[in-house]
């Protein structure tokens, strides 16, 4: 593989985060001119403007020992700053807002089987606090399944494969225009667009599994959004309702039966209202 492929062979393995170390590894490349710069990099290198298979499996392995040690120091910055009490572990509370402030849903099945998965001896009702090595793992199940439950990814899985018509692992604008139609929701083809450069990390302009499952729990949380105002539009309508009940009653035990100007105004607004706190 020629040399000046390097850097985008492992971009696209790795991902964008990698991209300076991974300039760091062919500065040092160019610079190799003598055995102590090879040794530093593990290499023996004939053909300085080639890499061969080998050479290029060391280097890779070098961006993946990177990219851990650049994920370790991450969840380290976020433990301390997650902690709010200073008490060295996570609590389940504290950990349900830092899922809500990374755009994750608290949903109790999730966090109870990854619980399992990362704590020993579980107990759902002595909840421990989390620590760094716990809540390491933690997040990683909880990034690698997008907020989903291992079984909510299989059957996501499913329907990704169902879509995929011409079995190339991505799925394009078209498959993901059906796809959206199967679960019942119409959706214009530019909003479609707008989805899969929201999370198209390759700009490939179609989707792997990772990205379509990305996407799954973007529209998730985007529809849990709008149901949650949805309710509390009619709660807030019900409420209103019961305190325009209540100040009515209240009027009519004060001056008898007869209700005045304001109490009229009441019963007319009353009228028009159904026992779910809408106009009729």
């Amino acid at each position: 593989m020629p040399a000046a492929n390097l850097q985008p062979a492992l971009v696209a393995h790795f991902g964008m985060h990698i991209a300076e170390f991974v300039s760091s590894l062919e500065d040092q490349l160019r610079a190799q001119c003598n055995a102590e710069d090879q040794e530093d990099l593990g290499l023996q290198r004939s053909e300085p403007e080639n890499l061969d298979f080998t050479e290029f499996l060391i280097l890779a392995r070098r961006c993946r020992e990177e990219t851990y040690q650049q994920e370790v120091r991450k969840q380290q910055e976020e433990f301390y700053s997650v902690d709010a009490d200073g008490s060295g572990g996570i609590s389940n509370e504290e950990l349900r807002e830092m899922m809500q402030l990374n755009g994750f849903l608290p949903l109790t099945e999730v966090m109870h089987e990854i619980y399992q998965e990362v704590v020993e001896d579980y107990d759902p009702e002595d909840i421990p606090e989390l620590d760094f090595d716990e809540f390491f793992d933690f997040l990683f199940l909880l990034r690698q399944r997008c907020g989903f439950s291992k079984s909510q990814v299989d059957e996501i899985r499913k329907t990704f494969d169902l879509f995929d018509v011409d079995k190339s692992g991505e799925i394009s604008c078209l498959e993901l225009a059906a796809n959206f139609r199967h679960m019942g929701f119409a959706v214009q083809i530019n909003d479609l667009y707008k989805y899969i450069e929201e999370v198209d990390e390759d700009n490939s302009g179609q989707l792997a599994f990772m990205e379509y499952l990305k996407l799954m729990s973007l529209h998730r949380q985007q529809e849990l959004k709008r149901m949650e105002e949805v309710y509390r539009e009619y709660f807030e309508a019900s409420r209103m309702a019961f305190v325009a009940k209540q100040s009515l009653a209240n009027t009519r035990s004060t001056r008898g039966h007869h209700r005045g100007f304001l109490g009229s105004m009441l019963g007319t607004f009353l009228k028009g209202i159904d026992v779910a706190g809408t106009r009729s």
